[in-house]
């Protein structure tokens, strides 16, 4: 283990460990993000910014996908 990850503390993070704002100081930063991060961050914001009939009509839209997806 190198002293770096030692002396950080985080030797055995996982996805369920990792605290909130470990998210939010790696996501902050839009200039370290990756082309996916950026595009879920993109995404998450779109979907934040719709009204209530628009988001209805996205997860009517969706559940209607996934039933179709699973007659076949």
């Amino acid at each position: 283990m190198s002293p770096l990850i030692a002396a950080s503390g985080v030797e055995n993070a996982t996805l369920s460990n990792v605290s909130p704002s470990f998210y939010n100081r790696t996501l902050g930063d839009v200039t370290n993000l990756s082309a996916v991060e950026l595009r879920r961050k993109r995404d998450r914001e779109r979907y934040a910014s719709l009204s209530a009939e628009e988001r209805e009509a996205k997860l009517k839209k969706n559940r209607e996908y996934k039933q179709r997806k699973k007659d076949i």
